[in-house]
């Protein structure tokens, strides 16, 4: 079992990480045929525009599960200036 040198992964780990995240994409593009789920996919979409397609969809799942409403999202850069670190 190789590790991956830049996040200390094995084959083995990131090989669930893919399993997962195509899990959880089918799991969204199945709420899209749902009335409610293609509300919440068009309402991020018209909030977030300037987002891709992938990140929009990561964020009204994420807030769908969590069960909050989406008003603002921090960008990275924004995070930074605010003295909050990436590590």
């Amino acid at each position: 079992m190789s590790k991956n040198s830049s996040r200390g992964l094995t084959d083995e780990e990131r090989a669930d990480r893919r399993r997962e995240d195509r899990e959880r994409l089918q799991q969204a593009a199945r709420e899209l045929l749902s009335s409610d789920g293609w509300a919440r996919w068009v309402k991020t979409r018209a909030m977030f525009h300037s987002y891709s397609a992938g990140n929009c969809m990561l964020l009204a799942t994420q807030a769908h599960e969590r069960g909050i409403a989406l008003t603002h999202v921090a960008r990275v850069s924004d995070l930074a200036e605010a003295g909050a670190s990436r590590s």
